[in-house]
């Protein structure tokens, strides 16, 4: 925004904008992973999202908080500040009225690229955000997007080349790094993105603000496997736009800095789920929630897996393999159901939200009371099945290497018999 009473952020992302294109389980500490964490009016709640919040500035002026937090708003971010002289007015405010009814509050910075450096402008942000580490404090966020006029504006990218941008937005996120020891959030659209970027695929440790009003988050910008928050709307029955988070209550608390100490949540396997030569975690959460976090191989020894992508959900009630049952050097995931239905669930490859696993072809049935196992016995580069029965008798049922209905194992081959008082798996 040019100045003080320029249009909101929510105004500057109209769907005209956006037309066409684009138009955050307790893993374990050891691992040290992030743990887990209407009607059809414009601004209705995206029903796969429970968690949702705003973002404001000057323009939304005085904010009833209570009236929010009683709408179960879980977060805000706040306009902070804008270029290098522009300073909300409203900032603290608002700040201090979110968090005091229980709001999980971030500060958002407006980016001219053209005014000044990427470092320049983040110290002049961070000076008005006094940004603190309280577990109730969301990353400070970068606003980087269309100038005020929008898609129509003579200069879209400020000017920029894409190289000059990709380095400018890298000095701001570098500094807020340096500064405060958070990612900073980034909040843009695909549109912006791919065409004052260069489609640039660098910034994927950076929370994703995604901004699309056709329905979906996606298509994300490159370099972003999942994203964090989405501006669904640029109005609704809370002030200023209205988003939703991709997590849990928890999964919030932790990315505003928050301790997790859930144990109900399940490390379910460390397996190659995406073919690419490092183990991923797959994990399962307390709700039956099925994540994928995907291995970051020799790249990064002090981030090991990177940020998590959902696989489905109605996984709670149950028993999960995870071994390359099809030999495509890809870990798929074999469950069984509680009435002892066996499902394969062939991997893609893909690492992209609820497209990890394919469609689930049925491996049999009558596999309740049985202690399996997966892994390759056979020696032939397909997972088999390891089953340990009621009366001590150990069967290996090899994979086929087929994806089609009860063909998935071969014919059973016993192994042994008094095995009832031996752990196994």
């Amino acid at each position: 925004m040019p100045d003080s009473t320029a249009s909101s952020l929510r105004e500057r992302m109209t769907p005209r904008h956006l037309a066409g294109a684009c138009c955050l389980l307790l893993v374990g500490a050891a691992l040290g992973l992030m743990s887990l964490p209407e009607d059809a009016d414009a601004g209705s709640t995206p029903s796969d999202y429970s968690v949702r919040g705003i973002d404001v500035s000057n323009h939304q002026r005085t904010i009833d908080w209570p009236a929010v937090a009683s709408a179960r708003a879980r977060f805000v971010y706040v306009k902070t500040t804008e270029g290098q002289k522009f300073e909300d007015r409203y900032y603290e405010k608002n700040r201090d009225g979110a968090k005091k009814n229980g709001i999980y509050v971030g500060g958002y910075h407006y980016a001219l690229p053209d005014r000044s450096t990427g470092k320049e402008q983040a110290d002049f942000f961070l000076k008005k955000l006094e940004h603190t580490n309280d577990g109730k404090t969301l990353p400070p966020m970068l606003d980087i997007e269309w100038p005020s006029r929008g898609s129509d504006s003579p200069s879209p990218c400020y000017g920029l080349s894409d190289s000059e941008m990709v380095a400018w937005i890298k000095d701001f996120v570098d500094r807020i790094l340096e500064r405060t020891g958070r990612h900073a959030t980034i909040y843009t659209n695909t549109n912006w993105w791919n065409q004052c970027t260069g489609q640039n695929a660098s910034f994927g440790k950076n929370p994703l603000f995604i901004a699309n009003y056709t329905g979906s988050p996606t298509p994300l910008p490159p370099g972003w496997r999942t994203w964090a928050i989405w501006q669904h709307a640029d109005k609704g029955k809370l002030p200023g736009d209205q988003n939703v988070f991709n997590g849990s209550a928890e999964d919030l608390a932790a990315l505003a800095g928050a301790s997790r100490t859930r144990s109900s949540s399940v490390v379910s396997s460390l397996a190659d789920v995406n073919g690419d030569g490092g183990a991923d975690v797959v994990a399962r959460d307390a709700s039956g929630t099925l994540w994928l976090y995907p291995s970051n191989g020799t790249k990064n020894r002090t981030e090991p897996v990177g940020r998590r992508v959902r696989i489905g959900k109605g996984w709670k009630d149950l028993t999960l393999l995870c071994g390359d049952v099809t030999g495509d050097h890809k870990a798929d995931i074999l469950s069984r159901d509680p009435d002892g239905t066996l499902l394969l669930h062939p991997s893609t490859g893909k690492v992209t939200q609820d497209t990890v696993l394919g469609r689930s072809v049925r491996a049999g049935t009558g596999w309740t009371g049985v202690t399996i196992g997966l892994a390759d016995v056979t020696g032939d580069g397909r997972a088999d099945v390891v089953a340990r029965d009621a009366a001590g008798i150990l069967r290996l049922h090899p994979a086929t290497g087929k994806v089609e209905k009860d063909r998935v194992l071969g014919k059973a081959v016993r192994v042994g018999t008094g095995w009832n008082d031996l752990t196994l798996f």
